[in-house]
């Protein structure tokens, strides 16, 4: 009993880790190759020369780059490059696989316009791993991603270049002005809506591709953040027990690229700008997690002691 029991905790620790992107460094080609179950497989370009330009030279430059032999590269999507940060760690906030960054406050363009105001686009920022936005005239720096299942023929197409400023060890290198005539690379979709549905009878929601089973009653939960931690634990809910805090991708996957929480789920706090614990703790001070607000912003890291919403979740 004593050994099932064992079994079934490691099992449990095996799945809650798995919504953390998986990658790892070719050295030679100087990509990172990260696997996500909803974003798929994806290659990130990691070179010492890092690219810096307004919002369309940063398109331009992606959608022309061959770079480690390959074309097909994209601006990534806001999901995608926030896959990449890792809050549990702080300047830079990145995931250790990747080599090179312009600086550990540096901001790096999404693909992805800002929903309230189309001259303006979605960054992430490599200090805290966090998001924000920028006018689309603004100068932000660029990591190109591709789809790393891409066919090979197109491996080889010629690149040309673009205005984007190209930045290596403080030398500054402005290539030509060109503009290619080949289409931009497909995208690879954010976490899908369709993956999540409601089981009303047990006001619980489902996401059948992270194998996760989210509480959604309408009584929900505030505390600080030990108590939500004590509160997930010793949760039964809807007949279950194994219920937890969630990490911060868990919590950022149940909402899409505008931070709108999924349809899937009924009930919210007070409002739908409160702010919801995540289990991730900053690596450099215990006395700070990550909170998610459903509201345009991945969140923030906010004192332990203070009161913030929970919701639980657990493997099914």
């Amino acid at each position: 009993m004593k050994k099932f029991i064992f079994l079934a905790a490691f099992c449990a620790l095996l799945n809650a880790a798995e919504i953390t992107p998986q990658c790892q460094r070719d050295d030679a080609k100087e990509v990172v190759v990260c696997s996500d179950k909803k974003l798929g497989n994806l290659m990130w370009q990691d070179g010492a020369k890092i690219a810096e330009a307004t919002f369309e030279q940063a398109k331009d430059y992606c959608e022309n780059l061959n770079f480690a032999g390959y074309a097909g590269w994209r601006l990534p999507s806001k999901a995608e490059i926030l896959s990449i940060a890792d809050k549990s760690k702080y300047e830079p906030a990145i995931k250790r696989e990747f080599k090179y960054i312009a600086g550990v406050g540096a901001s790096y363009w999404s693909g992805d316009k800002f929903e309230g105001d189309k001259n303006r686009a979605w960054i992430v920022v490599f200090k805290r791993g966090g998001d924000n936005w920028s006018e689309l005239d603004k100068q932000n720096f660029v990591r190109c991603v591709r789809d790393a299942q891409i066919s090979q023929a197109s491996q080889n197409t010629p690149s040309n270049n673009n205005s984007a400023n190209l930045h290596n060890d403080s030398k500054v290198e402005t290539p030509s002005l060109a503009k290619s005539e080949a289409a931009p690379a497909a995208r690879v979709a954010p976490p899908s809506n369709e993956a999540m549905y409601r089981d009303d009878s047990k006001s619980v929601v489902i996401d059948s591709v992270y194998k996760l089973m989210w509480q959604d009653g309408a009584d929900i939960f505030e505390g600080d953040w030990d108590e939500a931690e004590r509160y997930c634990e010793n949760l039964n809910f809807a007949g279950y027990l194994g219920w937890r805090l969630p990490n911060r991708l868990e919590l950022l996957s149940i909402a899409d690229d505008s931070m709108v929480i999924n349809k899937s789920f009924k009930y919210i706090g007070k409002d739908e700008y409160e702010a919801y614990w995540s289990s991730t703790k900053n690596s450099n001070s215990s006395s700070i997690a990550w909170v998610v607000v459903f509201e345009g912003d991945d969140g923030y890291w906010d004192d332990i002691s203070g009161r913030r919403f929970v919701r639980c979740v657990r493997q099914y």
